[in-house]
């Protein structure tokens, strides 16, 4: 995953990122999606739970993605659309 890192005057004019952000193009198509922290996590434990029914394997997994680095945003979304496809 690659890793930005951000100036004040740019995280001010992204609301602090403390909130979901669409980034879009110059024509209004959506090419990303930016997650608080806290929102990204929550995404990765949920994850986690979903993929793996025996809490050690779990547990060990959530490990594994916190110490990789997480997901891609590319990755959560795909995630968050299969399991929306389930219901």
């Amino acid at each position: 995953m690659s890793r930005i890192q951000l100036d004040p005057q740019l995280k001010s004019r992204l609301n602090g990122l403390n909130e979901q952000i669409e980034f879009c193009d110059d024509e209004g198509k959506a090419v990303g999606q930016f997650l608080p922290q806290d929102l990204y996590l929550k995404l990765m434990h949920a994850w986690a739970k979903e993929q793996f029914e025996d809490t050690i394997e779990r547990d060990q997994a959530l490990a594994d993605v916190k110490s990789s680095g997480g997901m891609s945003t590319k990755e959560a979304i795909s995630f968050l659309e299969k399991i929306a496809s389930r219901q």
